[in-house]
């Protein structure tokens, strides 16, 4: 995929994977600086719209990105054995964030137990063995009497969630933040950048986008929202038009079942009950003021449904939601929160 695409396709990725940045590539116009760099696994992009590309110090923004990026995989980084995280899940019973002043991982609890809240529980970065036992084996079989008993039992001590590092004594529990990991790191970018002054900027991580003021053309910015379907070829379904504010979207539809009808079913774990449920939605693209909000909340919107998401995200001031679904014989269905058409571009 080149860059361009990066920049106006919103695709889902999958599971995120943090690794160290060490490259980047740049390019340089007379309206427009870019930066594109490797970061959890897949590409990010800035684009920063400028008078005159004198108007920025390049050095001081590469700089700025790449400490923010460190700071994340130092701290929240489950591929690296040797991050916090990871030596929290490992089962090192001395490490405690708050006690530690470990800022990035405080940060991603505390607004996990905000995103639980707000999505009924659909949000829950402790299902790691929940995962890993559907890993295990087929989604299509039914649960024998052991393995219910275990699926109860991983799903009773991932409800304490919210409790988590609250009392002495708590119950372990394994946190995966790969959710939110991507729409964190694209705020933590821009933070960085409004520290600098920049005014007009696009930050793009693996499809979640933020962006400030406007582009070079004195627009606001124009992203694509991914047709739903296996193909290699990527198609547009919606164009969204933003400024000041972010958007992300998370599907699973490269995983799905057909029906006789032609329609299209995909597996979600609900970490609420265990279940392995089977639903016609597609994927879901969250607009929000902050990246890590519609990252979180998109993914929650694929486990609560249609009905579900709707109502979690006409409760919240400035948050729109758009679902595809899958209809019969091969075509969709779009449904959208109140607000969420102000946004569409032709």
């Amino acid at each position: 995929m080149n860059l361009l695409r990066l920049v106006n396709i919103l695709c889902f990725l999958g599971i995120t994977l943090l690794t160290q940045c060490i490259t980047h590539v740049e390019e340089n116009t007379s309206a427009t600086w870019t930066y594109t760099f490797p970061t959890m696994g897949t590409m990010g992009y800035v684009s920063i719209a400028l008078d005159s590309i004198e108007d920025v110090d390049t050095i001081a923004i590469i700089d700025a990105i790449q400490a923010e990026l460190q700071a994340i995989n130092e701290s929240v980084n489950t591929w690296d054995p040797t991050s916090y995280l990871s030596r929290y899940n490992a089962g090192d019973t001395s490490l405690h964030p708050f006690k530690d002043k470990e800022y990035v991982l405080i940060d991603n609890i505390l607004a996990s137990k905000r995103f639980h809240k707000l999505s009924f529980g659909a949000f829950n970065p402790a299902v790691m063995d929940l995962v890993s036992f559907y890993k295990e084996r087929d989604v299509h079989e039914l649960l024998s009497d052991e393995e219910q008993f275990i699926v109860d039992s991983i799903v009773e001590a991932i409800a304490n969630f919210p409790m988590i590092f609250e009392h002495q004594g708590d119950v372990f529990l394994p946190l995966d933040f790969s959710a939110i990991a991507k729409g964190y790191g694209v705020d933590a970018i821009a933070g960085a950048l409004n520290t600098l002054g920049i005014e007009n900027y696009l930050v793009e991580v693996g499809g979640e986008v933020v962006t400030k003021g406007f582009n070079d053309r004195n627009a606001q910015w124009v992203l694509g929202i991914e047709t739903p379907n296996t193909s290699l070829a990527t198609d547009i379904y919606a164009k969204v038009s933003l400024s000041n504010f972010a958007m992300a979207t998370s599907g699973n539809y490269h995983n799905y079942r057909e029906g006789d009808d032609g329609s299209k079913w995909v597996h979600i774990i609900d970490p609420r009950d265990g279940k392995n449920k089977q639903t016609a939605l597609l994927s879901a693209t969250i607009v929000a003021r902050d990246c890590m909000t519609a990252d979180a909340l998109a993914t929650a919107s694929m486990v609560l449904g249609e009905k579900d998401a709707l109502n979690m995200v006409e409760q919240l001031p400035n948050t729109e939601v758009l679902l595809i679904l899958s209809a019969p014989n091969g075509q969709y269905r779009t449904v959208m929160s109140s607000g969420f058409e102000s946004f569409l571009a032709d």
